[in-house]
């Protein structure tokens, strides 16, 4: 008769054994410790990718911003000085490069706000950006619209969003908000459009009612005193943001 006795082998309080060697393998314990070290595997690759995403996307500004300063400091004033920017100048860089804008357009914008009789070139310089901006959104329009002719009833655009289209929704509100709405980015000395009463944000149930409201601000830009508009650019898809003088 074989009687039992704790194994040492393993060291598993539970675990037993005979002659034959251990009573109950410890399968269980190795499959958990093989996923958790799966999981760390896994997590470790992620985050390495995201610090190397995050390292591009620094670069890529970086490059950015070299690349506008070298064209703006190209021109100077009278007295040989260089033309003044705001200090969150590189705010609004990002923000026109991520609404649809190439560098190529923001140099060719620079050259054009340095030759106008404008006192305020980088006034100048963001006026040309926005009503480029508004260009594209307006095509942008006209595709989705041309697009939604062809679509099948079933497949009309609507507002319910799936569970990652609300949380890269929610991603991007803040992104917007922390560099954006809380800083000067059209013109210097401007204060946040919403804490200062500049700005409404108009909600749409959908982008078809959305083009109906956005046609008829641009068909009375001047009436309510319009500076912009923000309208299907990140964190604008579900409403329309007004900002006026």
């Amino acid at each position: 008769m074989n009687t039992p006795v704790r194994c040492l082998a393993c060291r598993h309080p539970d675990h037993m054994h005979n002659a034959s060697g251990c009573h109950r393998a410890n399968n269980t314990d190795l499959l958990n410790r093989e996923d958790e070290a799966q999981d760390a595997i896994r997590w470790a690759t992620a985050m390495r990718q995201a610090a190397e995403e995050r390292a591009a996307d620094r670069s890529a500004a970086a490059a950015h911003y070299a690349a506008f300063t070298i064209e703006w400091t190209t021109w100077k004033t009278a007295d040989g000085d260089t033309v003044e920017r705001p200090a969150s100048w590189k705010a609004s860089i990002e923000q026109f490069l991520r609404s649809g804008l190439s560098m190529s357009e923001l140099t060719d914008f620079v050259a054009i706000a340095m030759e106008s009789r404008s006192t305020d070139k980088w006034k100048y310089f963001c006026g040309c950006c926005w009503r480029r901006i508004t260009e594209l959104q307006e095509r942008a329009t006209e595709i989705v619209r041309d697009e939604t002719r062809l679509e099948p009833a079933s497949a009309l655009l609507t507002t319910r969003w799936t569970i990652d289209e609300l949380a890269q929704h929610h991603t991007d509100s803040r992104q917007f908000a922390a560099s954006w709405l809380a800083q000067e980015s059209v013109d210097p000395g401007r204060r946040a459009d919403h804490p200062s009463g500049r700005a409404v944000d108009l909600m749409i149930p959908n982008l078809a009612y959305g083009d109906q409201i956005y046609a008829a601000l641009q068909e009375n830009w001047a009436l309510f005193h319009i500076r912009y508009i923000l309208y299907k650019v990140p964190s604008h898809w579900n409403h329309i943001h007004v900002t006026v003088d």
